[in-house]
């Protein structure tokens, strides 16, 4: 078998741990790298991948994108899956809020019933900086934006 993930020093140790787990019970299981193979060939090369989704504060928004999008969850399924999960959204953006979160869950679940997405875990990183830093924000993908960063002077220091 073949596990599909990305260079990162963190989905190497995730993958090597899926790789020892796999041999000790008789599963032998190589890694490719999607850089090296390209994207769009990871379907065609490897049995499973690693991957993870980081959302945007518009946590819907976001997961419906992950739904539909070409580039993410719709390349690694046929024809039949992608049509089911369209037709578990369809109208998705005509239905209120209470609606479009029942739909999202049933994809979610159907998707977890038939082992086509397993899911490892849900992370709420959050990191903490000094108090002194002033202008920190984050961007839709959860990245630092360093842009509107200033240093706040502490009390009893020259400025």
């Amino acid at each position: 078998m073949v596990l599909a993930c990305r260079s990162s020093k963190e989905e190497e140790e995730e993958s090597e741990w899926i790789i020892k787990r796999c041999a000790h019970i008789g599963i032998r299981v190589t890694r490719i790298f999607y850089e090296n193979i390209g994207l769009r060939s990871v379907p065609d090369k490897a049995h499973f991948i690693l991957a993870e989704e980081t959302l945007e504060d518009d946590w819907e928004w976001d997961l419906i994108n992950f739904f539909k999008n070409e580039s993410s969850i719709h390349l690694f399924l046929n024809e039949e899956r992608k049509h089911i999960i369209d037709n578990l959204v369809h109208d998705f953006l005509q239905q209120p809020e209470s609606t479009r979160q029942s739909m999202l869950s049933r994809v979610e679940q159907h998707l977890r019933d038939h082992n086509w997405l397993l899911y490892g875990c849900h992370l709420n990183k959050r990191a903490h900086y000094d108090q002194s830093f002033q202008g920190l924000s984050k961007t839709s993908f959860g990245y630092l934006d360093f842009s509107k960063l200033w240093i706040k002077a502490s009390a009893g220091e020259d400025e």
